[in-house]
């Protein structure tokens, strides 16, 4: 199933990207990679992810957490795509991202 990445969560993905790369030369980029793979998973097979708790019998709403590092991909499925909503640390509020999704 194709993927579309909203553009609040592109700024997720490079400024998480940046941040790690401050910490540790070539973080980023790692950070970069493994999320570029997890999104292959998501595209490959979403419905083998969790239902967020924010699901309901009109949004299907997944999530799956980014290896190594402390990130949840949040994710709609949609009839013919799958929609990135946000890529988020795993400290943040849970639901920020909620105000993303059309009714």
């Amino acid at each position: 199933m194709k993927s579309r990445i909203i553009s609040p969560a592109i700024e997720e993905i490079a400024d998480a990207a940046l941040w790690l790369d401050s910490q540790s030369p070539g973080l980023g980029h790692e950070f970069w990679r493994i999320v570029d793979h997890t999104l292959s998973k998501i595209e490959a097979n979403p419905h083998r992810f969790a239902k967020s708790g924010f699901a309901t019998a009109d949004l299907d709403l997944r999530y799956t957490y980014v290896e190594r590092f402390r990130h949840v991909i949040h994710f709609l499925i949609e009839p013919d795509e799958v929609v990135i909503i946000a890529v988020s640390h795993a400290s943040r509020q849970p639901g920020y991202w909620l105000r993303r999704v059309k009714p």
